[in-house]
């Protein structure tokens, strides 16, 4: 009889943690912007964009004024992984210019699928506002048995990004997989470690204007928690900083379990409503040809929708 219970337990569960979800990153910010935002309240604007709370830990966002290139594996990555992120490093009052290299054009099927998907790409691309001539697509082979010139890549990152630093108008931001891949996928290993040995030979040793960031890779059970964890981190990060600064006015910059050395290389990104909407469409309607059956599962309870750890490769 109790393994009759058991979805019906987890149904709940997760409906519940939504619910809470909406309500924390959602409900509430958009009440406090209401009741609390000078701008809001008088109906002036400084800028032409609508007061809007970055739910991000640090709440300074250290990615600003940058030249920011997620280097990704597959067509659809930037979505199926890096959408909380990609959006908010992407908001105007960051005056990021955001480009998206792909190192395969995802014809593991047959060469008309990869040009398909490159064309989803860029329509994916154009949800985002990321313009097409800043969306770059390259021609390694798909495959979990596909091994990849870490100095094949280096070279081609190369001849897309540049290897002087004089020439860059702006500090340079590199986003990419850890070692763990998300999954394990062995491209997506070997686009972290090709992007890392192109970072490490021409940038690592210049100054903090040029950094490297990687995407935590969570275990089997994390990965699947949707918003139950982003719940709790949540709670414990962001939400007090909030209400600390709307209510009481009090500019803190901590959180009841962070570790202060941690926080200084790791960004924390908590989707709300509206970005998990813009990663919906980018997905379903971008990506279109992917939406197979076992994606619908992925895309309710996948944590990678709702929050992004970025840490800083030092």
């Amino acid at each position: 009889m109790w393994l009759t219970a058991i979805p019906k337990v987890v149904i709940k569960t997760y409906l519940w943690s939504f619910i809470l979800w909406l309500i924390l990153t959602t409900i509430i910010p958009q009440t406090l912007t209401k009741y609390f935002n000078d701008e809001v309240i008088s109906n002036t604007y400084k800028t032409r964009y609508f007061p809007y709370h970055s739910l991000i830990s640090p709440s300074q966002l250290p990615i600003q004024n940058s030249t920011v290139y997620y280097v990704m594996g597959h067509p659809d990555d930037e979505t199926m992984f890096f959408s909380p992120s990609l959006i908010e490093v992407l908001r105007p009052k960051h005056n990021n210019s955001v480009k998206l290299i792909c190192l395969l054009p995802g014809d593991y099927v047959s060469p008309s699928m990869g040009s398909l998907r490159k064309e989803e790409l860029l329509s994916a691309a154009r949800i985002y506002g990321i313009d097409k001539d800043d969306v770059f697509v390259l021609n390694y082979r798909d495959g979990m048995n596909e091994t990849w010139p870490l100095d094949s890549i280096v070279n081609d990152l190369a001849s897309i990004i540049g290897t002087n630093h004089q020439q860059l108008h702006n500090p340079l931001t590199l986003i990419t997989f850890d070692e763990g891949g998300v999954s394990g996928h062995p491209n997506h290993i070997a686009t972290y470690e090709g992007t890392k040995k192109f970072f490490d030979t021409y940038y690592k040793s210049l100054s903090n204007d040029y950094r490297l960031y990687k995407l935590k890779t969570f275990n089997v059970f994390e990965k699947y928690t949707s918003t139950i964890l982003t719940n709790i981190e949540y709670l414990v990060i962001q939400l007090p900083r909030l209400l600390a600064r709307n209510i009481f006015q009090i500019g803190i910059d901590i959180s009841f379990f962070s570790n202060p050395n941690e926080e200084e290389s790791s960004i924390k990104f908590f989707g709300d409503m509206n970005t998990l909407g813009l990663s919906f469409g980018a997905m379903s309607f971008g990506h279109f040809s992917q939406m197979e059956s076992f994606r619908y599962p992925w895309i309710l309870f996948s944590r990678y929708f709702t929050y992004n750890n970025l840490i800083q490769v030092l």
